[in-house]
């Protein structure tokens, strides 16, 4: 049970991170004042697509309040919407993208400004080069017309707000065609702040209605505890995963810690509650597939990237795990705040020990033998600083009452017998056992059990693991020791050859 005195001082220290990492309110007006030069220059009088009544709104991390300073010399990035007035049976996404980005080259400065200057996959960036150090991303959309609504309620309000967007990787992209790329990102900003304001109020039993304050404040300056939640868990992440491409998006974290928040009064309380329920709000379907449903637009899912790239997800866990250790070393009357703060946000010198790529594939060998398209690669960071070994006693049979010592790689033992495999290893619990049994032979594979994934072991005392002698053939079991993410230990490939 943390201390008032420890809370209170841990808290302090969070309060002045965020308050460090914030962007400060001088850039928010900035960016706010560029995008609206640049909306009035779309929608000047004599502009060749006034008649589509453009309108310009930011979207992302500075429309939520939640953006933070970038690190290592990266300009700020800014997110807005250019919303057209127009149909998809009218116009193509082509079309729409053109009327934009020949607005802005027709403006000497901007014109310049534009890079690439043909414009990305679904954006035209204006990269400023003065003293703000940011560029705006500008994404050409049109509303999404098929939504209508007799009535008025909050989900209609979020639905309203759902547009068509521009991507020239889309099949239609040069067709007249209602299969457009889809989006929400106002309605995303109402979600966000009726959930922060519902839950606010459900805890404190007040009143609270962000959007109707005195003169209507700016979101950036409500700085609500779940903003700076939000924006601690994304300066970890790009401190600690930097440009690996896996890293866990913005999008999601902020989703998943917005539905896990309960209108904590205070940073440390928040967080610990944020971080330990985060994972509860990711979805399994039927196949395995994760769901983080959007939800200003419940038919997109934030995670269907990981299912063809498996090692987001495992990065993601990973990065929570991380997270979850911060938080425990913070609540904990024995652990100095300052040296937890500075080894989760400072350059100190433990970052030699967790600032390392994700995955390591070069670092993977093994017995040329198993080295077959269906095994799996490991997914984390190699520090095999401990050790792990695996020895083994089979039983022919079940009405045996013996077993037999197994050496690795040993004499060809019979079918139908239990194997049980015992792990002895150094590695100071708690930590996690990740084993991999790999298959060949004929009878393998025609019984479609070549198997070679990871897997954790199924009992509850994770130093023994058992298999039964099913198939002829010469086939492997190894162990690998997970820790705060890391694999810390992994053992020799055990060979069993089966007659």
């Amino acid at each position: 049970m943390i201390t008032a005195r420890r809370m209170e001082e841990v808290n302090k220290a969070l309060e002045d991170l965020v308050q460090e990492i914030s962007v400060p309110d001088e850039k928010y007006e900035e960016a706010n004042d560029s995008y609206k030069a640049v909306g009035s220059w779309l929608s000047a009088e004599d502009s060749h697509i006034a008649q589509y009544e453009p309108q310009i709104y930011p979207q992302g991390s500075f429309a939520l309040g939640t953006a933070i300073k970038p690190i290592n010399g990266n300009d700020y990035d800014v997110d807005a919407v250019c919303l057209l007035q127009a149909k998809s049976e009218n116009i193509t996404q082509k079309e729409l993208k053109n009327l934009v980005g020949n607005r802005l080259k027709a403006h000497v400065t901007y014109n310049n400004m534009l890079d690439p200057k043909d414009g990305g996959r679904r954006c035209w960036t204006l990269k400023y080069t003065d003293s703000r150090d940011f560029h705006i991303d500008i994404l050409p959309a049109i509303p999404d017309s098929s939504i209508k609504f007799d009535y008025s309620t909050y989900r209609n309000n979020i639905d309203n707000q759902k547009i068509l967007i521009t991507d020239n990787t889309n099949e239609n992209y040069e067709l007249i065609s209602r299969n457009w790329n889809k989006s929400n990102p106002q309605g995303y900003v109402t979600w966000f702040q009726h959930e922060m304001e519902e839950k606010i109020r459900l805890r404190s039993g007040n009143i609270v209605n962000f959007s109707e304050s005195v003169e209507a404040l700016p979101v950036y300056k409500r700085k609500a505890i779940l903003q700076k939640v939000i924006q601690l868990l994304k300066r970890h992440r790009d401190l600690h995963y930097g440009s690996n491409p896996d890293k866990p998006i913005s999008i999601i974290i902020t989703t998943l810690a917005t539905k896990a928040y309960n209108g904590e009064s205070n940073l440390l309380e928040s967080l610990q509650n944020i971080i330990q329920n985060m994972r509860n709000f990711i979805e399994r379907k039927a196949d395995g597939e994760y769901l983080i449903q959007n939800p200003a637009r419940l038919e997109e899912n934030f995670a269907d990237k990981w299912k063809e790239c498996p090692t987001k997800a495992i990065v993601f866990f990973e990065w929570l795990g991380r997270v979850k250790d911060i938080v425990s070393d913070l609540i904990e009357d024995n652990k100095n705040i300052s040296e937890t703060i500075e080894f989760a946000y400072g350059g100190s010198k433990h970052d030699v020990e967790i600032n390392y790529p994700i995955v390591k594939k070069s670092q993977y060998t093994s017995n040329p033998f198993f080295d077959v398209s269906y095994r799996e690669k490991p997914h984390w960071p190699m520090q095999t600083v401990f050790k792990v070994n695996i020895n083994a006693t089979f039983k022919p049979n079940s009405e045996k009452d013996y077993n037999i010592s197994y050496q690795s790689d040993g004499a060809a033992l019979p079918k139908r017998g239990s194997l049980q495999f015992n792990l002895k290893t150094n590695v100071p619990k708690p930590y996690e056992t990740q084993l991999q049994v790999l298959n060949t032979g004929i009878e393998a594979t025609k019984a479609e059990n070549l198997r070679g994934q990871y897997f954790s072991t199924c009992y509850i005392d994770s130093s023994f693991h058992r298999e039964s002698t099913l198939y002829k053939g010469k086939h492997m079991i190894q162990v690998l020791i997970i820790k705060g993410g890391v694999c810390v230990a992994k053992s020799e490939e055990f060979i069993v050859n089966i007659d």
